[in-house]
């Protein structure tokens, strides 16, 4: 019995303690975006801090992230915005804006050579169109997912899309 109150309580403070930490690490992101605002990569990491207790906040961050990232020509800051945008709007069953950026990532990422993450993202273009009855388009982004790792020769990952 004292053992568990203990494990408890231990659990407890340390949930406690990862809180305060992650409080303290948000408001350290908004202090430095108070002196950068159109700072991308900070936009993004609190977009991401943010997805799943404040998903609207989230998707607007990566929104205005993405923005920026494309006006700075940063890539990598784009791709991030995408995927975060369409990880918020998963929480919110927003399966269009999940496609619409998906398919956005894919593009992206295979303009970088990452082939296995543009394959990822099809596929999650794919199954949100299956769960609006788009069957045609979840077809289109599967086959287009499964082709990506065939012609890459990336056997390994093909079980996962």
């Amino acid at each position: 019995m004292k053992k568990s109150i203990c494990s408890i309580i231990t659990f407890c403070l340390l949930t406690i303690q990862f809180s305060s930490v992650s409080q303290n690490n948000t408001e350290h992101i908004i202090q430095q975006l108070k002196a950068k605002p159109k700072d991308p990569e900070l936009l993004n990491r609190l977009s991401e801090m943010t997805r799943t207790s404040a998903s609207t906040t989230s998707d607007s961050l990566a929104t205005l992230a993405l923005k920026h990232a494309k006006t700075q020509k940063r890539k990598n800051e784009e791709i991030k915005a995408a995927v975060n945008i369409y990880n918020a709007a998963w929480e919110n069953n927003n399966f269009p804006r999940v496609i619409t950026f998906a398919e956005l990532a894919s593009e992206l990422f295979l303009s970088t050579g990452n082939y296995t993450e543009a394959a990822n993202a099809l596929n999650d273009a794919a199954l949100a169109s299956y769960e609006i009855d788009q069957y045609e388009n979840a077809l289109r982004n599967y086959r287009k997912s499964v082709n990506i790792l065939i012609k890459t020769s990336d056997y390994k990952n093909l079980p996962s899309v």
